[in-house]
């Protein structure tokens, strides 16, 4: 991380063919290099663009690298949508680990990946003595699939909510339907007692007949009014499945990983099976 101590990268998208765009540049902002990655229409246009202007460099977020490699990511907008492994923040300490979602539509990419696109912009060899290439998507061949590790820890969150969610549904139809039958049957009882009271007693006033004759009108009233209200629960799952579809993919291309439960990916899924990602847990 020395190598790229008291340096900014600044994050966004390119606005010429949607990919990303990556300025790197020293603490005082003066330009080192620009970068564009990954394929073209990758990044939505949620994702703020990079790029020059009279008052500086602009961007969706800024990542700084003090003198002890200690990373900061900050927000360049208030509008701005940026995800730290899974929380939505303005400004906070980074870890080499974490994952960046950026925009509304969550456009993911792993810090590691960032520094490594750094520093193979800058000439700078990686950590270890590991070869500059390790982990980075060669931009000039699109088919090209490099070898890198990819956290996925955020992968269990992801996993949970939609477990979680599909269960609090089944408890929630569940209740419903009880109260329904419930409903019901109050409905269909209270009605037999007010014609047993109208039977049994012929000498009541008028007024009072009429009031005992309305009741069971205006309780079966009340009773099919709440059955037929609108059920919301076909929308709710539609959503739980669609945020899970969205969420639960390879946080390096973004391929679904399917219904595999979180605890089953390290056996079942080790790595993507399209950009061949291996998965840190």
């Amino acid at each position: 991380m020395a190598t790229l101590a008291n340096k900014r990268i600044y994050i966004g998208r390119n606005s010429n063919d949607n990919r990303l765009h990556l300025i790197v540049t020293n603490s005082d902002d003066s330009e080192l290099k620009n970068v564009q990655f990954g394929n073209p229409n990758s990044v939505n246009n949620t994702v703020s663009r990079t790029q020059k202007s009279d008052n500086g460099i602009i961007s969706h977020c800024r990542i700084e690298i003090d003198k002890d490699g200690n990373m900061r990511i900050k927000n360049m907008k208030d509008r701005n949508i940026t995800y730290v492994d899974g929380d939505q923040i303005m400004e906070r300490y980074l870890e080499e680990t974490s994952l960046l979602e950026l925009g509304k539509d969550r456009y993911k990419i792993a810090v590691n990946t960032i520094l490594k696109i750094a520093r193979k912009a800058l000439g700078i060899a990686e950590p270890g003595g590991n070869n500059v290439n390790n982990g980075y998507a060669n931009q000039d061949n699109h088919n090209h699939q490099s070898h890198i590790r990819i956290p996925a820890r955020h992968l269990e969150r992801v996993w949970n909510d939609y477990h979680d969610g599909l269960i609090e549904l089944k408890k929630k139809n569940k209740r419903t339907q009880t109260n329904r039958m419930m409903l019901m049957m109050f409905g269909s009882g209270f009605g037999s007692l007010i014609v047993g009271l109208l039977t049994s007693y012929q000498a009541l006033e008028p007024g009072l007949v009429a009031v005992f004759t309305a009741l069971p009108s205006l309780v079966i009233g009340m009773i099919i009014f709440w059955i037929m209200a609108k059920d919301d629960s076909i929308e709710e799952e539609d959503r739980i499945n669609n945020t899970f579809n969205r969420d639960y993919v390879c946080p390096h291309c973004g391929k679904p990983l399917g219904r595999i439960a979180y605890e089953l990916l390290p056996s079942q899924m080790p790595q993507c099976t399209k950009c061949k990602a291996e998965f840190e847990f």
